[in-house]
């Protein structure tokens, strides 16, 4: 029969915190930061554009191609993310309206650059960057 000590336990919590501390940088470590605004994700098929006073965040994305990009309004002003740019609106692959709390999601299935806007708030640009 093993006996379970306070100093057992505590061997016991330390491998947790360290297996978890790792786990985490192995998760940080996937998204790298390129510039500015730009995040570059690695291996993953998922990513996250949060919409907040009234800016895209990160404002450029670069995704692999078959990544799936959720946009989040967090404002209390309706957005929009819309292909193209204010001066040069696309019929592109983007086209969605959030309220408050909404989200809008797009699978980027081919390689390019996809530049996108708010039409309420023509200020607000943003791009992914699928290769």
């Amino acid at each position: 029969m093993t006996r379970i000590t306070t100093k057992t336990l505590g061997r016991a919590a330390l491998a947790v915190s360290l297996v978890a501390a790792g786990a985490a940088s192995v998760i940080v470590a996937r998204a790298q930061s390129v510039g500015p605004q730009t995040v570059r994700l690695a291996d993953t098929q998922t990513a996250a554009v949060t919409i907040k006073s009234y800016k895209y965040d990160p404002q450029t994305l670069e995704v692999k191609v078959g990544t799936t990009v959720t946009w989040t309004n967090q404002d209390a002003k309706t957005h929009t993310v819309n292909s193209g740019t204010p001066d040069d609106p696309k019929a592109g692959p983007l086209n969605g309206e959030l309220d408050e709390g909404k989200t809008y999601t797009y699978t980027f299935k081919e390689a390019g650059e996809f530049p996108y806007y708010c039409k309420n708030h023509r200020g607000m640009r943003g791009k992914v960057v699928a290769k």
